[in-house]
């Protein structure tokens, strides 16, 4: 639970960061160049995968978990992949 001091609340950087990146608009999608790596949100949490095409309107990636091919929509699940 967030601590509290005189009335405030004291949230998390992670939180502030996932609930910021989850309030941008879902369209236009950014666009990938080909081959790059990016991460997916699959409601599971996040998944690697490379960029297959991309345009403004759509994303085709090719997830590492089990070499299938799936298609995004929503800019807010695609992000370009953490070094870590």
């Amino acid at each position: 639970m967030p601590k509290s001091t005189q009335g405030s609340i004291k949230t998390k950087k992670a939180a502030l960061e996932a609930a910021a990146w989850m309030n941008q608009k879902p369209y236009p999608l950014p666009v990938f160049r080909k081959g790059e790596v990016v991460e997916i949100y699959r409601g599971a949490g996040w998944s690697k995968a490379t960029v297959v095409s991309s345009t403004a309107k759509g994303c085709s990636v090719k997830i590492w978990q089990n070499d299938q091919l799936t298609n995004i929509y929503d800019a807010r699940c695609i992000r370009p992949a953490s070094n870590g």
